[in-house]
């Protein structure tokens, strides 16, 4: 699939969600460019610091990422009545894990086929994104895997709001220790995204042809 700049503006939008900091909406609105030194910090905060570390995290996040996880709990509790399934989550001594199912169990009615694929799939196009501009990937390698990645989500999710939502669930799940305040850190910033014009997931169609 050839560059065009409304698949350029899809593909940043669906990385647009993963920014961190302070300055989150307007590098997910302006996608400016970002210096070496910074870069490295945030790749460095993926545990990445070369080629070989960037790949290796591209694979897992496209072949298992956190859904693996997040899709076993969900069948886990499938077997449990309602009821059943507060009891159980209540009976289990890990902390973390109990975190984990409640946040499944809150969630898995509204979410759509995807669930959380989406927290998985924008992590991997956005570290595609960065890993070109360290030179890490090419820019051939770097477009042909976003647009593989972009055709998956785009089968999950009939929406930009289900996307987000899938991703917003995803991020919870995956740091379930402080999934209350990564809700209150990013509301305003999730805010923006559904509600402002300037957004990036407001200026092109969902079911852009990919």
């Amino acid at each position: 699939m050839s560059k065009n700049k409304p698949l350029i503006r899809y593909i940043n939008a669906l990385a647009s969600l993963c920014y961190r900091g302070d300055k989150t909406y307007y590098y997910a609105v302006n996608n400016p460019k970002i210096k070496k030194e910074e870069l490295e910090k945030l790749l460095a905060t993926w545990g990445i610091t070369d080629s070989m570390s960037l790949r290796e995290r591209m694979k897992w996040y496209l072949e298992v990422g956190v859904r693996e996880e997040f899709n076993k709990l969900l069948n886990l509790l499938s077997t449990f009545s309602e009821e059943n399934r507060i009891n159980y989550i209540q009976s289990l001594v890990d902390d973390q894990l109990k975190l984990q199912l409640m946040i499944v169990h809150n969630n898995s009615i509204k979410l759509s086929k995807g669930t959380i694929a989406a927290y998985d799939y924008g992590s991997y196009i956005y570290l595609c994104n960065l890993g070109q501009k360290m030179k890490y990937l090419t820019a051939d390698e770097a477009w042909g895997y976003m647009i593989e990645a972009a055709r998956k989500v785009q089968r999950m999710y009939k929406s930009w709001d289900e996307y987000l939502y899938g991703y917003t669930i995803g991020a919870q799940f995956s740091n379930s220790e402080s999934a209350k305040e990564y809700l209150q850190e990013n509301k305003a910033f999730f805010i923006k995204m559904i509600a402002s014009k300037h957004s990036p997931m407001n200026n092109v169609d969902w079911d852009q042809p990919i």
